[in-house]
C-alpha cells in the first residue's frame, strides 16, 4: 500500500523579545478600527493565536481552537497579521466565525515583539506576564494536547501533567513546561534525525510529500518516536509530530509523568547506537558531547 506523507515541518520556536515577559503596551487595531493597547489583559492568563485569514494551516488551527473546551480561567483572543490587507481582516471579522476578541496587527508590533516569521503562532502568557510558550506552526495531530498543556500551565494548575501517561505526546507538548531544554534540543542533531531519511529516500535534505513505502522500515525505530508502539509513529496516519529523535525517544512515552518512565538511559541509547550502526559508541562520551542541559 502506498502511503503519502504530508509535508512535514517541525514546530519552530519563536524568539522572545523581552526576556520572557509580555509587553502589554503593544498597539493593535480593533474590529471597528480603533488603535488600542493590550493593557486590559494584564493580570489574566492568556492564549493568543496569531494568524493569517488566507493561511490553510491557520484555518486548521482556528477550527481546532473553536471546538476545544477551554479552561474558564484563560482568556483567548486572536490577532490577524499585518501582512493581511485591512479588507481581508474586515471581511474575516464580519463573518464572526472566531468567537473571541479579534485584533489586527496593522503596525506589526506583535509580530516584531515575538519575531514571528511563520503563522499560525500560538502564545501562552501567565497571570504575572511571563511568556510560558510561544511557537509557530504548532498545527499537528497533537495540537489539542498543546492547547490543554498550555492552558493548564498558564492557569497555574498543572492538571494536564497529572493526567499524562500511557501514550506519546510529541516534543511540542513537552516544550510548554520545558522551554529551556526544548530550545537546546532544537539545535541538537536529534532534532534533525529524520532528515537523513528524507535525503536518502526522497533525494533532499528537507521534508516533502513522498511515498513512505520507499522508506526502509528498519530505519524508522531510530528516526521516529515510538514506531510500531501504541500511539507512536505510524506511517498509516498523519504523525508528523513524532518525526525525529525527541524527548520521549529517551524518556519514554509521557516521560517522567508516567510512572513507567525510563531511568536507564544508557540502555535506551544502545537500542539505536549499536556496535553495528555506531561502532565505538561510548554513552558517557556522547552524553558529554551532546551536552543535555538542566533546567
Amino acid at each position: 500500500m502506498i502511503i503519502r506523507a504530508l509535508l512535514f515541518y517541525f514546530t519552530v520556536a519563536v524568539a522572545v523579545a523581552n526576556a520572557g515577559s509580555f509587553d502589554y503596551s503593544l498597539k493593535v487595531e480593533t474590529r471597528d478600527g480603533k488603535l488600542v493597547s493590550l493593557q486590559k489583559y494584564k493580570g489574566k492568563p492568556l492564549l493568543i493565536i496569531y494568524f493569517s485569514t488566507s493561511c490553510s494551516h491557520c484555518k486548521e488551527a482556528l477550527a481546532v481552537l473553536n471546538t476545544f473546551k477551554a479552561d474558564p480561567c484563560i482568556t483567548i483572543f486572536g490577532i490577524v497579521t499585518g501582512s493581511d490587507s485591512l479588507a481581508a481582516f474586515t471581511s474575516f471579522a464580519a463573518k464572526k466565525s472566531f468567537p473571541h476578541e479579534l485584533y489586527y496587527d496593522r503596525k506589526k508590533q506583535f509580530k516584531d515583539h515575538f519575531s514571528i516569521e511563520h503563522v499560525p503562532a500560538t502564545v501562552f502568557i501567565a497571570r504575572n506576564g511571563n511568556v510560558l510558550f510561544e511557537r509557530t506552526r504548532t498545527i499537528g495531530k497533537n495540537f489539542t494536547d498543546v492547547l490543554a498543556a498550555g492552558m493548564s500551565a498558564a492557569c497555574g494548575k498543572g492538571e494536564f501533567q497529572k493526567t499524562m501517561g500511557g501514550r506519546y505526546y510529541g516534543e511540542a507538548v513537552c516544550a510548554v513546561c520545558h522551554q529551556k531544554v526544548d530550545a537546546w534540543w532544537q539545535t541538537s542533531p536529534h532534532a534533525d534525525a529524520f532528515k537523513p531519511i528524507a535525503k536518502k529516500f526522497f533525494g533532499r535534505s528537507g521534508y516533502r510529500e513522498g511515498y513512505f513505502d520507499k522508506v526502509d522500515p528498519e530505519c524508522l525505530p531510530c528516526h521516529t518516536v515510538g514506531y510500531e508502539e501504541p500511539s507512536g509513529y505510524d506511517v498509516d496516519q498523519t504523525a508528523k509530530h513524532l518525526l525525529g529523535v525527541q524527548c520521549e525517544s529517551c524518556h519514554s512515552a509521557a516521560g517522567p509523568h508516567d510512572k513507567m518512565g525510563v531511568t536507564d538511559y544508557e540502555s535506551q541509547c544502545l537500542r539505536c547506537h549499536t556496535s553495528q550502526r555506531d561502532p565505538g559508541f561510548s554513552f558517557r562520551t556522547k552524553m558529554k558531547k551532546l551536552g543535555h542541559i538542566k533546567e
